[in-house]
């Protein structure tokens, strides 16, 4: 426990906010060089390193970045909790599965345990723009992916993920002055209700949620705005719906600026494919726990992330309760004890103990 500890003391000084990950690169670049020479980084930043040995590769992802603010942590640890500072996030989301991945690699190789093949990706700008995607998936061999990225606890296993679909909008009004206001004055903000009417958002049914996130809006204070801009996103587990939320969003705005003498431009931005594992595909970290004596949670989640990626590129991911509490504020906190579950449960991926023919999950 006091190596994973201590690793991940090191991994939240670090700032690394999305975008600026060069102090967590160098950190984790120099601990994967005394194990292995197979490295590569690619143009945006994502580190990618190979382990020779037995069966049939797994591999291993976590993320760089944090959400801001990020600043210079100073971490308050007590006799349960590594926590936050109240100026800063932590960064457990997702440095304990760094620390997690690395203490189980420098335990591998100290004590020259044999252990399966695995690779190990980690990425930049989770938290924004999934700079995964600029990683050339075809040099992961492995078909299978371990990733500890959902902030529930320990022993929830991810088994399904949504189809994650942004949209933005850009309406040209007639605009005028002020004083020139009419009762036939159209305003962009007639748009913008006519649209939510249309189109509402918030939780629909158990399966989907549509958000509008950000607007903007005007020029200057004594004018009817000329200018609207929204944008927001469609998560569903259903295909059906993602498929014509599109076309729903087309036709709406067609229809807006034929009544409202508008000028639209819609953008849309696929973020991830939906997926849901099968049972075979749960079936190895099941017995992992089991063997731990860790509860198993099965559950879907709104959340996206890598693992979906790695999902939507063929190879099979789960991800794993990290138990992060409040992630992505100045109260983020783990407990010692979780972070100490985290490395027996990469182990237990990893090394093989009395059946080396059981490799894969």
């Amino acid at each position: 426990m006091q190596n994973i500890e201590k690793l991940f003391l090191d991994l939240v000084k670090i700032p690394s906010p999305s975008g600026n990950e060069d102090g967590m690169r160098a950190y984790v670049t120099r601990i994967l060089l005394s194990y292995t020479k197979s490295i590569y980084i690619d143009t945006v930043g994502n580190i990618y390193a190979h382990f020779a040995g037995s069966g049939e590769p797994l591999l291993l992802c976590a993320h760089l970045d944090t959400v801001l603010p990020a600043g210079s942590l100073i971490p308050v640890v007590d006799r349960t909790y590594i926590r936050a500072d109240g100026k800063n996030v932590l960064g457990s989301d997702n440095k304990c599965a760094i620390a997690a991945i690395l203490s189980t690699i420098i335990n591998i190789y100290t004590h020259k345990k044999i252990h399966r093949s695995f690779e190990v990706l980690f990425s930049v700008r989770e938290e924004t723009d999934a700079g995964i995607r600029a990683f050339p998936h075809t040099r992961i061999q492995a078909r299978t992916g371990f990733i500890a990225d959902v902030s529930e606890p320990i022993g929830t296993v991810i088994v399904g993920a949504p189809f994650v679909y942004g949209y933005a909008i850009s309406v040209t009004a007639p605009g005028l002055h002020t004083a020139k206001i009419t009762p036939e004055t159209i305003h962009p903000l007639n748009f913008l209700t006519a649209f939510v009417k249309k189109i509402p958002f918030g939780k629909q049914g158990s399966d989907t949620i549509v958000n509008i996130a950000k607007i903007r809006m005007g020029e200057s204070y004594n004018s009817v705005p000329q200018l609207l801009y929204f944008t927001g996103e469609l998560r569903t587990f259903k295909k059906a719906k993602y498929d014509q939320f599109l076309k729903k969003i087309k036709e709406t705005v067609r229809q807006l600026d034929s009544t409202f003498h508008t000028k639209s431009t819609i953008e849309h931005f696929p973020y991830s494919v939906g997926y849901m594992l099968q049972k075979s595909d749960t079936k190895e970290v099941q017995h992992m726990l089991k063997t731990l004596h860790i509860p198993y949670v099965p559950k879907t989640t709104f959340s996206v992330g890598d693992f979906s990626i790695l999902n939507e590129w063929g190879i099979k991911t789960v991800n794993i309760g990290n138990g992060t509490l409040e992630p992505h504020t100045t109260r983020e906190r783990i407990k010692r004890s979780s972070l100490a579950m985290l490395e027996k449960i990469f182990e237990a991926y990893l090394i093989i103990k009395s059946n080396p023919s059981v490799v894969s999950i």
